[in-house]
């Protein structure tokens, strides 16, 4: 009994580093849209933050009925602490939408990609990936989405 108190003891006095939240990860919502049951799958990548990284923002949107994905179009506000970083419209691709970040500290967002004639959606190829540009995700916190 001893020797468990005298280890207890060793590990209270390694540190620890400390861990904070960040904002980053995998979130799914589900929805009821008329008769279809819909659920959109957000993830940000890598889950590591890291200032200068070039991160990925994906989104699915499946068919819960029938697992399969669904095109849409979308249109997305991302919020960084309660303030509008973008509020734009994106098109998926196979119901799947990716988006390449670059971040940086200029304040301007910067989108490049193809963009649709009718909403102006953009989409993302593969010769001409979807990619935003500019003071998004450089910094932790909480990442809030509102998408319509």
């Amino acid at each position: 009994m001893r020797r468990f108190y005298i280890l207890f003891t060793l590990v209270l006095l390694v540190p620890i580093s400390s861990v904070y939240g960040h904002g980053l990860g995998l979130e799914t919502i589900k929805l009821n849209i008329d008769d279809r049951k819909l659920s959109i799958t957000t993830q940000i990548s890598p889950t590591e933050f890291s200032e200068s990284a070039q991160k990925q923002i994906t989104m699915i949107i499946t068919d819960s009925l029938t697992a399969q994905n669904m095109d849409a179009i979308l249109l997305i506000a991302m919020y960084h602490e309660d303030i509008q970083i973008f509020r734009e419209y994106f098109g998926t691709t196979n119901g799947v939408l990716r988006i390449d970040v670059n971040p940086n500290t200029e304040e301007q967002i910067q989108i490049s990609g193809q963009q649709e004639q009718t909403f102006g959606a953009w989409y993302g190829t593969e010769s001409d990936p979807l990619e935003i540009t500019g003071p998004i995700l450089n910094t932790g916190g909480l990442y809030r989405f509102e998408v319509e």
